[in-house]
């Protein structure tokens, strides 16, 4: 089930995006989502998938940054077009299943890296919020 929703923000030179969703997992596919809509203009999609991974930090928004660049790793390099995440959330660790289709064509864009810089991660009453500047 897809969760969440994302929104490209003005940046004078990186990709600003934010995300919402009611859940943690569901934040994470909304990102998944984007990322994969920025890097493929037009992915054709093969066999699904999933690939199993962790992300660690010594805090949310660390951790949550790391997932991303995983998330990255498994678009750009894998050739997974994710479209789900799920995490199980562990003290510092959070161990990932990202499921999604390998492409058939390669991305059309790239995107470096999700920066630590001007962002957060935070969960509210409505749910999960973050705002993220990926270098590209």
């Amino acid at each position: 089930m897809m969760e969440g929703t994302f929104a490209i923000l003005d940046h004078p030179a990186d990709l600003k995006l934010r995300f919402r969703a009611g859940t943690l997992d569901g934040l994470l596919g909304a990102a998944a989502r984007a990322l994969r809509e920025y890097l493929y203009e037009d992915p054709r999609e093969g066999p699904e998938y999933e690939v199993y991974t962790t992300a660690d930090g010594t805090d949310e928004f660390g951790i949550f940054i790391v997932a991303l660049n995983e998330i990255l790793y498994s678009l750009q390099t894998r050739g997974l077009l994710v479209r789900e995440v799920r995490a199980d959330r562990k003290a510092q660790i959070w161990d990932l299943v990202l499921i999604g289709n390998k492409a058939r064509t390669g991305a059309s864009r790239e995107i470096k890296a999700a920066t630590y810089h001007d962002g957060y991660l935070r969960e509210g009453p409505e749910g999960w919020e973050a705002e993220v500047i990926f270098d590209v």
